[in-house]
């Protein structure tokens, strides 16, 4: 069962493209996190994330994102997240936007743990609330005017084990999947959009800092679906806890 499991989950995306045997282009990407979380009293924390990533073999900007949010965790097995995004995404590759574009995006999380025995499992379910950026032309210039709006359902499961033989089982390898479907305004499904599927290494150096290096690749749907971009990238993050108000 586990094999038929993970063979979906990698040739899923791949099955979508063929049905709809569309044009495939390709960039080489890279992604860079820094996610830094200030804990508070009561379970809570507040957090921000800021994302780098660049395209092209690092030639080329992609995105700029910044993701400040709030974290409730009633339990040790359960988050709830809420926040905004701001992205900006630039002309990149081989089907770039005319010019930078901007998306404006507040959201929610639930994020579920749980332990199969050596293997931790973490399930996320994220609905994004996103206006879209409108390119119009203006005295023969591209300009942006106005905002689309939708929703996007994302559903993530990552699996996580302890490399062996590592002290204090500060080095662990995961695994993950997940796909994203933009829906209408009256919430019906109306397309997928994206599908992530990575691996890497998980390093904590102690427990308020962690730092990882993994691959992925990116399966993005353009338009219509009569073309595709297939991208592998490489991920780096760092994660910085802060907690002033625990006990000395």
């Amino acid at each position: 069962m586990k094999k038929i499991l993970l063979l979906f989950i990698w040739t899923f995306p791949l099955s979508i493209i063929a049905q709809e045997n569309p044009e495939v282009f390709s960039s080489f990407n890279a992604w860079h996190n820094l996610n830094i979380g200030l804990k508070l009293p009561q379970n809570t924390t507040l957090f921000v994330e800021g994302h780098w990533r660049v395209a092209e073999t690092y030639s080329t900007n992609l995105q700029f994102l910044c993701r400040p949010g709030f974290r409730w965790s009633p339990s040790k097995k359960i988050t709830l997240d809420a926040g905004y995004t701001y992205i900006k995404t630039y002309p990149y590759g081989d089907l770039p936007v005319p010019i930078p574009v901007i998306q404006h995006n507040i959201w929610e999380r639930l994020n579920f743990k749980q332990k199969i025995g050596k293997i931790s499992l973490s399930h996320r379910f994220w609905v994004e609330h996103r206006w879209n950026s409108i390119i119009v032309t203006q005295e023969e210039d591209l300009i942006l005017d106005g905002y689309n709006f939708d929703h996007r359902g994302r559903y993530r499961i990552t699996g996580s084990t302890p490399v062996p033989k590592v002290k204090e089982n500060a080095l662990s390898f995961y695994l993950f999947y997940e796909p994203m479907m933009i829906f209408y305004k009256n919430t019906r499904p109306k397309k997928f959009d994206q599908h992530w599927i990575g691996t890497g290494l998980n390093y904590k150096i102690n427990p308020n800092l962690k730092v990882n290096l993994g691959y992925m690749h990116q399966t993005i749907r353009k338009g219509d679906g009569s073309q595709y971009e297939s991208n592998p990238t490489l991920t780096f993050g760092v994660f910085l806890s802060i907690s002033p108000f625990s006990a000395p």
